[in-house]
């Protein structure tokens, strides 16, 4: 199973859901979502989030064991 870890890496760095969001270009609502896994993240959206939050794609995910 892969866990997203974008709500982890966000507080992380100090920054809101609104915060993330003006930086990375991606909607509030598609953050929200994403941070209770209540949606798929894409690839390109993936890509964004990354950048905003200066880490990697791999360093969003986690590989839990099923």
């Amino acid at each position: 199973m892969i866990c997203n870890k974008v709500a982890e890496k966000r507080k992380k760095a100090g920054m809101s859901l609104y915060d993330l969001a003006k930086k990375s270009g991606v909607a509030y609502s598609i953050l929200y979502y994403l941070e209770h896994n209540a949606r798929d993240i894409q690839i390109s959206t993936a890509f964004k989030i990354a950048r905003a939050l200066e880490c990697t794609i791999d360093d969003l995910f986690e590989n839990k064991p099923a």
